[in-house]
């Protein structure tokens, strides 16, 4: 369901090479691939470990991959018709500057898409989810790995249009990858080991609790399509930053 989503915002456009943004192992990044819609991708990731995975787990000439980050990108500009940022923005020190970077590496036309949990509008399980994803980003960041909390679907907009762009296109994805209450609760009974402080530990009991109580369902994500703003969209026109297509919404509780 979500990757259907998605699969369809790649086909709506030009589409033959890609950028994915934090592409981690490669997963998504193979995945696109399989779909033959793009004559080159490129996945980045600052993290060396991940791009090893990601370069011993594919199998596939049109797919290559680099540590970098959107500090550290050198391409040629205007060389991408797309640039993915899938689960990325939240990882992000300062979101709004990183997808203005990633504008310079579009073509003219070109579309940014974006894929983002969010954590608002929620059915008490998908709360327990989104508590349970801020539990595992609070121990990253103990551990040094850049992890914030998903954020709300307003503040997701205001990111991709403070960066500059024009959101064209809006849905709101659901659907489980059928995680099992189990395998919540022992995840979060075990992530990031013992020892981390009371702070943690009481985190960790909600977190539990509201599990065994409500059960857990993934949180909905956000898909947003958008393209860089004219000078003449640059202008704060309201109808302009506000009139992009909001797909039917799935009902995710």
């Amino acid at each position: 369901m979500r990757l259907s989503a998605l699969a369809r915002a790649l086909r709506d456009g030009p589409a033959e090479t890609l950028l994915d943004v934090g592409c981690g192992d490669g997963a998504i990044t193979r995945w696109i691939d399989s779909l033959a819609i793009c004559r080159s991708i490129i996945g980045i990731d600052p993290d060396k470990e991940s791009i090893d995975d990601a370069r011993r787990l594919t199998d596939s000439r049109r797919v290559s991959y680099r540590i970098r980050s959107t500090d550290t990108m050198d391409f040629p500009t205007r060389r991408f018709d797309v640039v993915l940022m899938s689960y990325v923005l939240h990882h992000m020190d300062d979101p709004v500057a990183g997808a203005r970077r990633v504008a310079q590496v579009l073509r003219p036309g070109g579309r940014l898409i974006v894929r983002e949990p969010l954590a608002d509008g929620l059915s008490p399980p998908q709360i327990a989810a989104r508590d349970l994803h801020h539990l595992k980003a609070r121990i990253d960041r103990l551990r040094g790995i850049k992890h914030n909390e998903t954020l709300a679907s307003d503040a997701i907009r205001r990111v991709i249009e403070r960066a500059g762009y024009r959101i064209v296109t809006e849905q709101i994805v659901c659907g489980s990858d059928g995680d099992t209450t189990d395998r919540a609760i022992e995840f979060a009974l075990s992530y990031g080991g013992i020892g981390l402080g009371e702070a943690i530990e009481r985190m960790r009991a909600r977190v539990v609790e509201a599990i065994r109580c409500d059960g857990v369902e993934d949180q909905p994500e956000i898909l947003l399509v958008a393209t860089l703003r004219t000078h003449a969209e640059r202008s704060d026109d309201p109808v302009e930053r506000h009139g992009h297509e909001r797909r039917d919404q799935d009902q995710c509780r």
